[in-house]
């Protein structure tokens, strides 16, 4: 039910002097928070340019998603986005035994799925880097 301006009328004793309206504006993102996500993904061409490819480890096929290496940044800090890798979500941080985030370093990674993740991250630096040439 809504009165006459448009205004939802709910069932109560209660009333409000200014009416609460139905639809919120978004807040715009400010520029701490752009700048921080600007230094951990890039952009957002290189989030979806990372997405296009394949996860890196050997003899998985599934889509990717920027993963940050761990101890790249601070603490409770993400490293830069010259750190990231293509991981697809079961080998980035699902609840998996050979995550990364269930490894927690990027040694114990590379011994269990035999990959070099910081080679990887030069690698898909230079990919990016080309791919404008």
């Amino acid at each position: 039910m809504t009165d006459r301006k448009g205004y939802r009328q709910w069932n109560s004793t209660l009333r409000r002097r200014t009416p609460l309206r139905a639809n919120k504006r978004l807040r715009p993102v400010g520029d701490k928070k752009r700048e921080r996500w600007e230094r951990a993904y890039g952009s957002e061409e290189r989030v979806t340019f990372v997405g296009r490819m394949e996860c890196c480890v050997p003899g998985c096929e599934n889509p990717s998603e920027c993963a940050h290496l761990p101890g790249s940044g601070g603490m409770g800090m993400k490293g830069p986005y010259t750190e990231t890798i293509n991981l697809c979500p079961r080998h980035h941080r699902h609840d998996f035994d050979g995550s990364l985030h269930d490894l927690g370093s990027v040694e114990r990674f590379d011994a269990k799925w035999k990959t070099d993740l910081r080679q990887v991250a030069k690698d898909l630096q230079r990919k990016w880097r080309e791919r404008d040439e």
